[in-house]
């Protein structure tokens, strides 16, 4: 082309007009062989987008023929490489994998990773022999490096072949510059194999190299302790490491006590700590804290109390009286639950405790009184009011002492919690239009949490429900029913539920208002004569009568009458699929045979009649755990 071009110019008597056209020649030539080469670019790329579609749909026989042809023309292409080895290990085609290495292996003879493919290869086809001499003769071929360990432990990682990696990962370690990325590594494995006993050393000398790695640390341990023997098996070895090495020792230690609620080993070990640290009982404050939060109520006291009676000058004082009281209060409630019949759905608490239930509110004074302006002032008028509300139901007393926090501790983290355990004394005495204001309020304040606003929409749709304004209570519930995630939003679905069902029986929904009502201020009596009347009388609406039945054989069993609350149970558990309740009244008729009547035979047989007629039910898990218990109880 460029000759023909030539011979023109020579013709062409304007020399000016034969140098443009030589150049736009020049340029269109270019052109078209970079539009020819993107073309092919192009079909390439596209052909390699195809085979990978094959290959994630499992395809690999088709993706076989595209890789060898992409592969063919560009065998230094280590993604064409690849997906072919990739698509001969699915294939099963081992020798051609074993084929297509060694070539590469011809371009890049000290590439360790191609070594590791080979050496996975082998291991896939069985032949685990070859497999371990193809990496370990490689390690001998190629320079030592501690890079070199690491990616032939992953591939044995990879084949599963754990102890094998172990190997690796320990000769890797000897000679790196950084041991401790080893030993994290060797520290999941054995882990993993269940050598829980190696895999403490390992994270002992990690800790031991360096303390700042203590929380990376803990959190490696924890996330295997619940393992059978993993516990002891670490606990043994940190222990031996702790009399000799720095202090992070002592709080890995406690930790994995606490862990294996072994309270008293870590307030022995907290102990160690506080007189190395010289802490005025910061860290024991942390661990009573925690102790509290677990319930674990008896052993907590005895800390709080070792940190009043040893660090009388702490900062930390207060903290602690509060918490000692705190604890008290707590094991007087688990007191109170044990005397009490919780297995029954409704029950009148009493309060056969009275003289600890008043320790624990003098308790509470002495905090007022030396702490009366700081939030430990404002927690303990507020557990004072707690124990009032549902302990010695002295609900004057209970307003006040929640009123006190309201209107003098503004700032306080318990502000709005005061709001509403107010406002359900007040509902308890009756003062409906008083819970609703203190609902409002909690409704617009900003500092209350979405979780608590969504309570007090729910308790103020309730006691719309209780004054018949069922209109005005719907809607409110529609708003909660779209947190879907929020504990409200179930409870506001089943009373929109009652609520829909049966408005257009508004005359005897009022009077089932009004029960519930009763039963809400512990009425139980009263609340059970309107829930009979209802379940009784031939005009109440079908879904109401189940309501109120189910709720009346509720107040029968709270009440003691257990005979005759038997009698409506069955009447309930014969309308069977009718009745929405059916499940719930034969669950309720073993509990009364188990724990109200002491006759585990029927209540077993109760429970698995229950499984045979009700497997979807929602509570059918605990009908399992009842069984359970008899059965070992029987044995």
């Amino acid at each position: 082309m460029l000759l023909l071009i030539t011979n023109i110019f020579f013709k062409i008597k304007n020399e000016s007009i034969a140098i443009l056209i030589i150049k736009r020649s020049i340029i269109f030539s270019f052109i078209l062989v970079f539009t020819c080469l993107a073309q092919v670019n192009n079909n390439t790329n596209n052909l390699f987008l195809l085979g990978q579609s094959y290959i994630k749909g499992a395809k690999y026989i088709e993706a076989k023929e595209i890789f060898i042809k992409l592969y063919s023309q560009q065998p230094e292409n280590y993604q064409y490489f690849h997906s072919l080895n990739e698509v001969y290990i699915q294939l099963k085609l081992y020798d051609s994998s074993i084929v297509l290495i060694n070539k590469r292996l011809q371009l890049t003879p000290i590439d360790i990773n191609l070594y590791g493919i080979m050496g996975s290869t082998y291991y896939l086809s069985g032949d685990e022999k070859k497999a371990f001499a193809v990496w370990d003769e490689s390690i001998k071929k190629l320079e030592p490096s501690y890079i070199n360990y690491r990616v032939l432990a992953n591939h044995a990682i990879e084949r599963r072949a754990f102890e094998k990696a172990i190997e690796y990962l320990q000769a890797g370690k000897k000679i790196s510059d950084d041991p401790k990325m080893f030993s994290y590594d060797l520290g999941n494995l054995y882990a993993l194999t269940m050598q829980f006993e190696n895999a403490a050393k390992e994270y002992c000398t990690i800790l031991a190299n360096d303390p700042k790695q203590l929380g990376a640390v803990e959190s490696r341990i924890l996330s295997y302790s619940g393992k059978p023997n993993a516990l002891e098996a670490t606990i043994t070895v940190v222990k031996n490491w702790s009399e000799k090495r720095n202090i992070n020792f002592l709080f890995l230690l406690t930790k994995l006590y606490e862990e294996n609620e072994n309270y008293d080993n870590a307030f022995e070990e907290y102990l160690q700590i506080e007189k190395a640290q010289n802490s005025n009982g910061r860290y024991l404050l942390t661990f009573a804290q925690s102790l509290l939060g677990k319930n674990k109520f008896t052993v907590a006291s005895k800390i709080f109390n070792k940190i009043i009676k040893d660090y009388s000058t702490s900062p930390f004082l207060s903290s602690a009286k509060l918490g000692y009281t705190k604890a008290l209060g707590e094991e007087l409630k688990g007191e109170i639950i044990k005397t009490s019949p919780v297995w029954k759905p409704i029950y009148i608490k009493k309060n056969i405790l009275t003289q600890k239930t008043n320790e624990v509110i003098n308790a509470y004074n002495e905090l007022i009184n030396k702490y009366k302006l700081s939030e430990v002032g404002a927690e303990a008028y507020f557990r004072i009011g707690e124990i009032n509300l549902e302990i010695q139901n002295n609900f004057d007393k209970a307003v006040e002492n929640f009123t006190n926090v309201i209107n003098n501790y503004t700032s306080s983290m318990l502000f709005a919690d005061s709001y509403k355990l107010r406002a359900k004394t007040f509902i308890r005495k009756g003062e409906l239009n008083k819970a609703l204001s203190d609902y409002d309020f909690l409704i617009k304040d900003g500092r209350a949490s979405n979780e608590l606003r969504n309570t007090a929409r729910f308790n103020k749709a309730t006691i719309l429900f209780y004054k018949g304004d069922f209109e005005n209570a719907s809607n409110l519930l529609k708003q909660i029913s779209n947190f879907k995630n929020d504990n409200s939003a179930n409870n506001a679905i089943e009373l929109s539920l009652l609520l829909n069902t049966t408005k257009s029986d508004s005359l005897h929904l009022i009077k089932y208002a009004q029960a519930e009502f009763l039963i809400n201020k512990n009425k139980i009596d009263s609340a059970s004569l309107i829930l009979k009347n209802l379940y009784l009388n031939k005009s109440t609406s079908f879904v109401l009568k189940s309501y109120s039945t189910y709720r009346y054989a509720q107040t029968q069993v709270a009440l003691d009458s257990l005979s005759g609350a038997l009698i409506t149970l069955s009447e309930i558990i014969k309308e069977e699929k009718q009745n929405i309740f059916a499940d719930k009244a034969l669950f309720l008729k073993g509990q009364v045979y188990q724990f109200g009547l002491n006759n585990n035979i029927d209540a077993l047989n109760m429970y698995q009649e229950f499984l045979e007629k009700f497997p979807n039910s929602i509570i059918v898990d605990e009908a399992r755990k009842e069984i359970l218990k008899l059965k070992n109880k029987n044995e």
